[in-house]
C-alpha cells in the first residue's frame, strides 16, 4: 500500500495455510455473510453463462451459498435472488 501522498509502497505480507480455513473438526470455518453471498451471486453468473471458469459451481451451490446469507437482508434482495436461483433450477 502507499500512505496517503506518499511516493513509495509498503509491501504487506499475511500468511495464511489451508489448515487455517478449517477448525479443529476438519469443517471450514464459517466465512462472512458478504463474502459467502459474493460467492453465491459470483456461481450463479458463471453457472448462468456456462463459463469455463466455473469449476464444480452449480446452481444448488449458489442456492446453498446466498440461502446462507439471508440474516441480513433488510430490502429482500437476497431472497429475490434466492428465488430467481430456485427458477433457473427447473
Amino acid at each position: 500500500y502507499k500512505k496517503s501522498l506518499g511516493g513509495s509502497s509498503q509491501p504487506l505480507k499475511v500468511d495464511a495455510a489451508v489448515e487455517d480455513m478449517y477448525d479443529g473438526t476438519g469443517h471450514p470455518r464459517p466465512s462472512s455473510e458478504n463474502l459467502t453471498f459474493a460467492a453465491g451471486v459470483a456461481a450463479y453468473g458463471m453457472v448462468l453463462r456456462s463459463s469455463p471458469h466455473k469449476g464444480s459451481a452449480t446452481l444448488e451451490m449458489a442456492s446453498q451459498l446466498v440461502g446462507a446469507s439471508l440474516a441480513f437482508d433488510p430490502n429482500g434482495y437476497r431472497k429475490e435472488l434466492l428465488k430467481l436461483i430456485e427458477k433457473a433450477k427447473k
